[in-house]
């Protein structure tokens, strides 16, 4: 249903050069959001585009636990991955 409702906004994307994954980092599921949005550009044949996983709320996790979620997501996505916070600016 998720994606009948942004079919549209999703099928611009194709022309796209790089897609900006925002994930809230401090979710306990965002390994979990990483890997359905996965499956919905696989889904619509546009998982060939490259693609920046970005971390956001970076500043709500330890460092710990920050490193082995971008561990997790190089080692699963083999994807590049980059934290933010908007509260402790980089």
């Amino acid at each position: 249903a998720l994606v009948a409702a942004f079919r549209a906004t999703l099928e611009e994307i194709s022309d796209s050069n790089l897609l900006l994954h925002v994930v809230d980092a401090s979710s306990p599921q965002a390994l979990a959001h990483v890997e359905s949005v996965d499956k919905i550009l696989g889904d619509l044949k546009l998982n060939e585009i490259p693609r920046l996983i970005v971390l956001n709320k970076a500043d709500l996790l330890d460092e710990v636990s920050l490193e082995a979620l971008k561990r997790q997501i190089s080692l699963d996505k083999d994807s590049e991955s980059v934290a933010i916070s908007a509260i402790h600016p980089k």
